[in-house]
């Protein structure tokens, strides 16, 4: 595991604390020792210098420590151990440099120093400890922050795709039944249908990678999905639309509208024997994008608010958009309507 205070701005923060501690140990030793000014820089600058380089290699005891080690009492055991290790080795391989190096003959009561640079030796080593563990949480915080996010964006992008394939085989189904009643009673337009079925599909299944796509595409789509249904109904379906020329490059999900026209010809056509007039608007209104269908249809049909549709919309725009999309419908005077808001600075 890497030691993650090699990082740039981990390791400043590093040879700052070190840097403190050695100005520490350097007036402790001038001052309170009487230790000649060259000498205390020489020893300060060796033995901080050994401390420096084993507070790079606690980290490693820390990582390993923890993976053994069940509870406290052995955790702190384990680590005086390693603390008393580090201790005698700091202060052999001090002791060496120091007697090899020129000094300026003042004698020092070693005796006296040892006590104070093991007991420096030991402070370092809980003060590089807590660092790291604290070092240790915050990444743990961060790699839950990570996993939760990641485990959102998977559930999210599992759940469109549930609700996205809901979408081509319950038209493929009904389109599917069409075919097999045409091939008896009309195969001309039971071969055209199958022709546009098959061009449909092509785009619908060729933007599955690509849940975003412009709205030109999106109408362009609507549309061929209307000429598959106008094999089966011919003029009994009419649509106008109207679109604001700038909000034909911005950029919506996905088969978003396909459903809201089938749920339108569901309750328009299916459930009586007149002509659905079929109206779709899009058009910029301060930051939203504001794309508006209505509908007629008989009131002694039920409720056009159910079905898989209308619902699928409602989801996919909430796991998308979250709070910056709106669907919102009325119902009045034969006519029913779904306007789609979504906020275009998002």
């Amino acid at each position: 595991m890497t030691n993650p205070v090699i990082h740039r701005k981990k390791l400043t923060y590093y040879v700052l604390l070190w840097t403190v501690v050695t100005v520490i140990y350097f007036i402790t030793g001038f001052f309170l020792f009487k230790q000649p000014l060259s000498d205390a820089l020489i020893e300060t600058l060796i033995f901080n210098g050994f401390l420096f380089a084993a507070g790079l290699g606690i980290w490693f005891v820390v990582h390993y420590i923890d993976i053994g080690i069940k509870n406290f009492t052995e955790l702190v055991i384990a680590h005086g151990v390693v603390a008393g290790i580090i201790s005698a080795i700091v202060l052999s391989l001090t002791n060496r440099f120091l007697g090899i190096l020129p000094r300026e003959g003042h004698e020092i009561d070693e005796t006296a120093l040892l006590p104070w640079r093991v007991m420096f030796v030991f402070l370092f080593y809980v003060l590089i400890l807590l660092g790291y563990y604290l070092l240790k949480y915050q990444n743990s915080i961060a790699e839950k922050k990570q996993s939760e996010a990641d485990l959102k964006n998977l559930l999210q992008e599992t759940e469109l795709n549930m609700l996205k394939a809901q979408i081509n085989p319950h038209f493929v189904f009904n389109s599917l039944n069409s075919i097999s009643s045409l091939t008896m009673t009309n195969p001309e337009k039971a071969q055209e249908m199958i022709v546009k079925l098959s061009g449909f599909l092509r785009f619908s299944l060729g933007k599955n990678n690509d849940e975003m796509v412009s709205l030109k595409e999106e109408i362009d789509n609507v549309m061929l999905y209307l000429d598959i249904e106008k094999v089966r109904f011919g003029n009994r379906i009419q649509i106008e639309t109207d679109f604001e020329e700038q909000v034909m490059e911005l950029k919506i999900p996905n088969l978003i509208l396909q459903p809201l026209i089938e749920n339108a010809i569901k309750h328009g056509l299916y459930e009586n024997l007149g002509e659905l007039l079929v109206s779709v608007k899009g058009k910029k209104h301060d930051e939203y994008l504001r794309l508006t269908l209505t509908n007629n249809f008989d009131e002694s049909s039920g409720s056009t608010e159910k079905g898989i549709g209308l619902e699928n919309v409602r989801k996919r725009l909430n796991l998308i958009y979250g709070n910056n999309a709106f669907v919102t419908t009325l119902r009045e005077n034969h006519s029913f309507t779904v306007e789609i808001k979504i906020n275009t600075k998002e």
